[in-house]
């Protein structure tokens, strides 16, 4: 099993960061997938990947339960590499925090997509 940390894309939804989901099926940064949110289920973009054995302890404790990836919609939704550019660059110029910042630009890519 693995932890996919995800940045969550649907409208009118503002969080202070990633959230993180778990699945079976083996997905990449840059993924685009649908995840569980409160009453909805709204898309997301795969930021990081990591193996649950090895967050083990980290999960018992944590204060949120973990659910899973409902559904693949399409692989390399973003590049990893233009994933990671576009952080760094919000970052860098101190514009706002960077799942903010690239939530709206996913906002706008998937609007154009559909």
């Amino acid at each position: 099993m693995k932890l996919y940390e995800v940045i969550a894309i649907g409208r009118g939804y503002r969080a202070a960061g990633a959230l993180t989901y778990f699945s079976t099926k083996e997905l990449n940064p840059g993924d685009l997938v649908l995840t569980p949110l409160r009453n909805k289920t709204v898309p997301a973009v795969v930021k990081k990947v990591s193996d649950a054995r090895t967050a083990k302890s980290e999960i018992k404790i944590s204060d949120f339960k973990l659910k899973p990836v409902k559904t693949f919609i399409k692989e390399n939704f973003i590049s990893p590499e233009m994933l990671r550019a576009v952080e760094n660059w919000w970052v860098d110029q101190d514009f706002a925090p960077d799942e903010a910042a690239l939530r709206a630009r996913l906002q706008q890519m998937l609007a154009a997509a559909q």
